[in-house]
């Protein structure tokens, strides 16, 4: 009878603490990556201008109170998702144009490959330059953001790649600056057809590693030195 009633006690005090206890807390240091993931997810349903600090609380399950502990403001909030995002590889692909020696097409290949390899693994690495495109156009503010951590660090590195590749003779004497709007172009402009224009490829996928491919191939034909007989244009 004694044991009975022991178990039975047990038993009760078992109920007892799985009725009351509590969902594990979320970690603090995990609040200002799903505060980020939230407000991606909002910004590119309905717009950053159209999103308040409100709801991306309430979709991080967070008080607004919590929101402004990680991030002073919304545009705070676009900052951090832009260097998280691509901020870094920003900084990392102008180190690699910049030392690189010799072809400046092999650099080429490896970062466009890197990119592609990064789109595919990370969603958030191809939804931020897709939220820029769409907001940039009405949002100067957005575009600056963009402008300067990310085009005004990779930009300028591209082009030193190309005047090195053009003076050892690597590739053809071209515009320099027009070779470097004609590398990245391409991309820009099938992120624009596909996520504002919604002309994607046939396959109704966003096809970046096609894309990527056929950049490359381009580009080491148009970039090629030149042959006798070659028909000139640009400075030289």
């Amino acid at each position: 009878m004694e044991h009975a009633t022991a178990d039975n006690s047990k038993h009760r005090a078992d109920s007892k603490a799985k009725t009351t206890s509590k969902p594990p807390r979320r970690r603090p240091e995990a609040r200002p990556d799903e505060i980020l993931d939230t407000a991606l997810d909002l910004f590119l349903a309905q717009g950053f201008h159209r999103t308040t600090v409100e709801q991306i609380a309430r979709g991080a399950k967070l008080s607004k109170g919590a929101v402004y502990l990680y991030f002073a403001s919304k545009p705070d909030i676009l900052l951090a998702l832009v260097r998280r995002a691509v901020g870094a590889m920003a900084e990392r692909a102008a180190s690699h144009l910049r030392q690189h020696q010799g072809d400046p097409c092999l650099a080429l290949r490896e970062l466009f490959h890197v990119l592609t390899k990064l789109a595919q693994q990370d969603q958030s690495f191809a939804k931020v330059p897709r939220l820029i495109i769409h907001e940039a156009p009405s949002s100067p503010e957005v575009a600056q953001l963009y402008r300067d951590e990310v085009i005004a660090k990779v930009l300028p590195a591209l082009m030193d790649l190309l005047e090195r590749g053009m003076h050892a003779g690597h590739i053809r004497r071209l515009d320099v600056d027009m070779t470097a709007r004609c590398v990245i172009g391409p991309l820009m402009a099938h992120l624009l057809l596909s996520e504002v224009f919604d002309l994607r490829p046939q396959s109704g996928e966003l096809e970046l590693q096609r894309l990527i491919d056929t950049q490359l191939t381009i580009l080491s034909a148009g970039l090629a030195p030149r042959q006798e007989g070659d028909h000139v244009s640009g400075p030289h």
